[in-house]
């Protein structure tokens, strides 16, 4: 007499073998195939439960006995997870916090801001552009300094910069105005200067808002600020050093300016990691005198002067708006 197909240990035996291949197939590629010992964990119990029930002795004690082996299973089964739980790989890609913290230190070692609104300011940059030889004003210069705490090369392929009034913002972005192959002229003198390095030591100051004209334009000095933050960022970044250098912006909304109690530096690396950092605004303490700043920043006045006063004259940020001259 043939035995029903649900009681015969060839077709069971079957299934769980090709059942076993499915699950073995699906855990090989699963990263984590810690997730079987939930499907383990109902099989233990039906087995116990098949055990015990088929003992001699009182029905209760079957019920607890299964239970219990139950509870001491799924205990065990769940500390195997946590002894089996995979370490993270070396290579796997880092938060977004500790990249921030951990590839690029960044700082700001002296800045210099306008505090007026243009169109003509202490520093000016000048350019060719379609309406001919253009000049726009300068609302900060600063010095910015760039740690690499990686052990490879790294070359960053963009940055932006904005200011804040906490470290918590809002956030005021600056606009770039480019130093490499453009001119960068200081409005204000009465006089031709003498060639010599200007030093910029670590701390903000304010320019102020000089009543500035076109009769000023007539003797601008030309400055040759060394290095340029552009000119270090265009080679790579090596490993544990420090590049840096001076960078010029412009403010995107006329009414805004670039004072901020905090700074906030964006980089982007071709990794294409991205790394913001909030420095404050720098500033010299008491008892800092008797310390000598070794990263000043240095601002070379060539002696030239230029007659800048026919230059067209431009806003660099925002709408890049001209400014007609009267």
């Amino acid at each position: 007499m043939l035995l029903p197909w649900y009681e015969s240990t060839l077709v069971w035996g079957l299934v769980g073998v090709g059942v076993g291949i499915v699950v073995t197939v699906v855990a090989a590629l699963t990263k984590d195939p810690r997730w079987l010992l939930l499907i383990a964990w109902p099989i233990f119990s039906v087995a116990f439960w098949l055990i015990f029930n088929s003992s001699i002795g009182p029905r209760r004690a079957m019920w607890l006995l299964t239970v219990g082996a139950c509870v001491l299973t799924g205990g065990a089964l769940d500390w195997l997870s946590n002894a089996l739980a995979p370490a993270p790989h070396a290579d796997a890609a880092p938060s977004s916090a500790a990249t921030e913290s951990a590839k690029y230190t960044v700082g700001i070692r002296s800045t210099q801001v306008f505090t007026g609104k243009g169109p003509l300011a202490v520093y000016m940059v000048g350019y060719n552009s379609f309406h001919g030889s253009t000049v726009s004003p300068v609302m900060a210069l600063t010095n910015i300094l760039i740690h690499s705490n990686s052990n490879e090369p790294n070359t960053i392929e963009s940055y932006r910069v904005a200011v804040g009034k906490t470290a918590n913002g809002p956030w005021v972005d600056l606009v770039p105005i480019p130093l490499q192959g453009t001119a960068l002229y200081m409005l204000g003198l009465k006089t031709v200067p003498s060639p010599k390095d200007a030093i910029i030591g670590k701390g903000a100051y304010i320019l102020g808002a000089p009543h500035l004209t076109t009769d000023d334009m007539k003797i601008a000095a030309l400055l040759q600020p060394y290095p340029t933050f552009e000119s270090q960022l265009s080679r790579p970044i090596q490993p544990h050093s420090t590049i840096g250098g001076w960078a010029a912006f412009d403010v995107r909304d006329r009414n805004d300016d670039a004072m901020g109690n905090f700074y906030k530096v964006t980089l982007r690396d071709s990794a294409n990691v991205i790394t913001a950092s909030v420095y404050p605004l720098p500033a010299r303490k008491p008892g800092d005198d008797a310390e000598q700043d070794t990263q000043q920043g240095r601002l070379v006045v060539t002696g030239a002067v230029s007659d800048i006063s026919k230059f067209h004259i431009r806003y660099f940020g925002g709408d890049a708006r001209s400014v007609t001259k009267k």
